[in-house]
């Protein structure tokens, strides 16, 4: 927590305007077997953006959302991002592509019938950083923080940097710059 809290705290020194959107995953919950009823409400991520808002709730330019839901949709510049963990994705040996894809259009199809559609489909689940299209929509797979561990290692045999993607959006472009950001060089 103290570590967002200075790192939004930096960003509001920059910006006129800061919004974090902090969705739940898999590394946070309380229960080791898959839930999705409480999920959003009884992890320890949620707890994290809780303590971090109650840390900055002074700060003006800042706004915290953090909903009540495993995923949401944000509007950003016009252009809207459907935003989860990506748990609930299914990898083909060890491959999430195929998953994502079905994901998305299972998704996409369902919100859009709940006049909730989307143009681009955010997960960080995987640890690998990626985009990649379906159609003219794009899925960004952000990678991990905290890169390669002894899970990772241990459970599934790989290790990337920690990669934080960001992007800038133009309300006529959408997507205009993206840059990897390795946050192991900023510590």
């Amino acid at each position: 927590a103290e570590i967002l809290a200075e790192v939004l705290m930096l960003l509001c020194q920059h910006f006129e305007s800061v919004v974090l959107t902090g969705v739940v995953g898999n590394h946070g919950r309380v229960e080791m077997h898959k839930y999705f009823k409480m999920k959003a409400k009884n992890n320890y991520d949620r707890l994290v953006y809780l303590i971090v808002e109650k840390m900055l709730k002074d700060q003006p330019n800042l706004t915290m959302n953090i909903p009540t839901a495993f995923w949401t949709v944000r509007e950003v510049e016009g252009k809207r991002f459907f935003l989860m963990h990506g748990e609930n994705i299914k990898s083909w040996m060890g491959i999430p592509f195929y998953g994502l894809n079905r994901g998305y259009l299972k998704l996409r199809s369902l919100l859009e019938s709940y006049g909730q559609g989307f143009d681009t489909m955010v997960v960080a689940h995987f640890h690998n950083p990626n985009i990649f299209t379906i159609g003219r929509d794009e899925v960004i797979m952000n990678g991990s923080t905290k890169g390669g561990d002894e899970y990772a290692l241990g459970s599934i045999s790989a290790a990337c940097d920690p990669i934080q993607i960001l992007f800038g959006v133009h309300p006529r472009k959408g997507r205009t710059w993206t840059f990897n950001l390795n946050t192991a060089q900023i510590r």
